[in-house]
């Protein structure tokens, strides 16, 4: 296994914690997001509005197959590309898949900081403004069913 997923919650520490294991491992660090920012010429938000939710899925799919077409490589998926099942068999096929879990209060906490921080709400699609936190609450609720399920994640 060449490649590493690391899945979670908006704000769970994938890129920071990604960034930092590919350093020690002396691999590549992907982030999804920041692909498909970057294949779209957007920010993830903006690719989201401009497309919808089903699309920007879709997208979010590509970017990890694009990702994965390298080796020795920490990818940091999207926040909620583990709810595929398409994608979840995809990682368990590629590479070992990583949950790092993350309390809805923290992960919020930490998204509001790097927001004010960055002063960029666009790259953080489903968690901005007055629902943002209700998404993020739906979201974890939604991939605790997936680990729950057994879905080969450490």
């Amino acid at each position: 296994m060449q490649r590493i997923f690391l899945t979670g919650l908006s704000g769970s520490g994938k890129s920071s914690v990604g960034r930092r294991v590919s350093e020690l491992l002396r691999w590549d660090f992907i982030d999804t997001d920041t692909l498909l920012s970057e294949r779209c010429g957007m920010p993830v938000g903006q690719i989201l509005i401009e497309f919808g939710e089903q699309r920007f899925r879709q997208m979010e799919s590509e970017a990890l197959v694009i990702a994965a077409g390298n080796e020795h490589v920490v990818i940091a998926t999207g926040g909620g590309a583990v709810i595929s099942e398409a994608n979840r068999t995809f990682m368990r096929e590629h590479g070992l898949t990583f949950y790092l879990e993350s309390s809805v209060e923290i992960a919020w906490q930490r998204v509001q900081e790097q927001i004010h921080q960055s002063g960029k709400s666009a790259e953080r699609p489903l968690v901005v403004g007055t629902d943002g936190r209700r998404c993020l609450q739906s979201l974890f609720f939604s991939t605790q069913r997936v680990v729950r399920r057994g879905s080969s994640m450490y």
